[in-house]
């Protein structure tokens, strides 16, 4: 597997290479102050590339953890464990402890038989909380490119919030980046390359709206790859080094208010 970094130092650039939201930006993304040409300042601070499940892996080590939307797509799974690519893999290995919570009763079915029995099914708008769940409390509710399929997702957000209320410290979402390269590039071929199932590109700055309309105060953000990068394309490795705003994903926190 590709690395970028020493990963016993990982967790520290984490820390080190974060956005933070000012209060000038919180007092637009609240609403409390209005303008219809706001410049939000993306500060370029990090420079190493990260992959998305490194990433979050390396974020929520140690932590107690529950996983919203797990499962992923049933024909995808077997493939991303054996590629060590599937996230709630690798989460399970490395959390103090980690659930997941997931709708696809196929999909978890197949977890179930492959040895992740960490999973529950459970709707959140129909069910009850999970006795699995019930009575835990999680550093992190992670969810992970999944908002994107959402028809409502301040409704969604909203409802987690509400459903596990009092049980978790704060949220951890992984989301589309709207400005990343293959993005801008294909705009000049008047081309937009997406996943027939997603609803939405998302900016910093949406997705910290769609937070703060939840309830929930956006604290950090950072920008990580969904996939690999060829060794040898090294400009283009360089180029996404030095603007981090054009990688392909938006990992952002927020805490309940």
């Amino acid at each position: 597997m590709e690395q970028e970094f020493n990963q016993k130092n990982m967790l520290s650039l984490i820390k080190i290479l974060r956005m933070i939201f000012s209060e000038q930006d919180l007092e637009y993304i609240s609403g409390s102050k209005f303008s219809n040409s706001y410049r939000f300042d993306i500060k370029n601070e990090q420079t190493k590339l990260f992959k998305r499940v490194d990433f979050i892996q390396n974020l929520a080590k140690d932590k107690n953890v529950l996983h919203l939307g797990c499962a992923d797509h049933l024909h995808l799974i077997e493939d991303k464990i054996k590629k060590n690519s599937w996230l709630h893999k690798r989460l399970t290995e490395t959390c103090n402890s980690c659930i997941g919570i997931d709708i696809d009763k196929p999909a978890i079915s197949l977890c179930h038989k492959l040895g992740y029995k960490n999973i529950v099914y459970c709707d959140i708008f129909k069910d009850k909380i999970p006795k699995e769940i019930e009575g835990k409390f999680f550093d992190y509710i992670i969810i992970g490119e999944l908002l994107e399929h959402v028809d409502n997702p301040v409704l969604f957000l909203n409802q987690i919030k509400a459903f596990f209320s009092n049980q978790f410290s704060e949220i951890l979402l992984t989301g589309p980046n709207a400005f990343r390269w293959n993005n801008t590039k294909l705009s000049f071929k008047s081309s937009e390359i997406i996943n027939s199932d997603h609803r939405y590109w998302f900016t910093p700055y949406t997705l910290a709206k769609v937070f703060y309309q939840s309830n929930l105060v956006p604290s950090k953000y950072w920008f990580v790859m969904t996939g690999g990068i060829n060794k040898r394309n090294f400009f283009y490795k360089w180029f996404l080094k030095n603007y981090s705003l054009f990688q392909d994903t938006i990992v952002i926190s927020a805490k309940p208010k």
